[in-house]
């Protein structure tokens, strides 16, 4: 095996030749044109074409509060799917439930998604045994998975392919937020009033979406 010092100066030997290489290949050729240049500032679209991006992009105030009302309303889902966590036992014993109920309560909200968070809100808020309160959860699910849905939908059609990670990075930190506060807020809710505010805590965001 050949010492160590020779296996360095091969290994420098071969960096010299093939930087001599790119330097004579550089000085031997022409320089791109302005058209191989423009390519370089372009970017591929949806459906395929190749359309021009600009580092400079920004969301227009229309843009701005769309993905504003999205990212509220993903704080508003994350919310809604956490909150009840440390209420459950709070529900169950005001409502006189088993342990199987109280199971449901939860898992009504993760099967069943769509577009009515506002109606399951209110019937879970009007709730006085466990049918109408899983509906209500149910219906709220529903809801939580159309805003998800709509959230992609329009942010592709709004932000440029290219910015899409960088932008919707508002929308998952609402998520984000809502995970983690929603626990918090539910055992606040837990301490000083109803559970029922879980659900009421849901219209201000229905509102402004």
């Amino acid at each position: 095996m050949p010492p160590f010092s020779t296996v360095l100066a091969s290994l420098l030997d071969s960096s010299r030749t093939v930087r001599r290489q790119t330097d004579y290949y550089m000085a031997t050729h022409d320089a791109p044109s302005p058209a191989s240049k423009s390519v370089s500032s372009t970017a591929i679209s949806d459906d395929g074409t190749v359309e021009p991006t600009s580092p400079e992009w920004r969301p227009s105030l229309h843009e701005l509060l769309i993905m504003i009302t999205l990212a509220g309303l993903s704080l508003m889902v994350a919310l809604d799917a956490c909150v009840v966590v440390t209420l459950l036992s709070a529900l169950v014993s005001d409502l006189g439930l088993d342990a199987t109920q109280g199971f449901w309560v939860g898992t009504a909200y993760l099967l069943a998604n769509a577009v009515t968070m506002p109606v399951g809100s209110l019937l879970g808020g009007l709730a006085r045994g466990i049918v109408l309160l899983l509906v209500g959860r149910c219906l709220q699910g529903v809801g939580g998975a159309g805003i998800i849905v709509l959230s992609l939908v329009i942010f592709t059609d709004i932000v440029p392919l290219r910015f899409r990670p960088k932008w919707y990075g508002t929308v998952l930190g609402a998520w984000a937020l809502g995970n983690c506060a929603g626990p918090i807020i539910g055992g606040a809710i837990a301490q000083s009033t109803t559970w029922r505010w879980m659900f009421y805590l849901m219209f201000p965001f229905c509102a402004a979406g």
